[in-house]
């Protein structure tokens, strides 16, 4: 995980995943939460 300094972050994953936006991430630790968000949509190319 590597956040910006506008409260949001990349989260790279070790598998494939389908994520859309409005998805809920949630990062455990084990079976406790640590944190999480939403998914946004990607920044405009260009």
């Amino acid at each position: 995980m590597t956040l910006d300094d506008r409260g949001g972050g990349l989260a790279l994953l070790d598998a494939p995943a389908l994520a859309a936006p409005g998805q809920a991430c949630v990062f455990y630790d084990g079976g406790r939460v640590l944190g999480g968000g939403f998914i946004a949509p990607p920044a405009p190319l260009g």
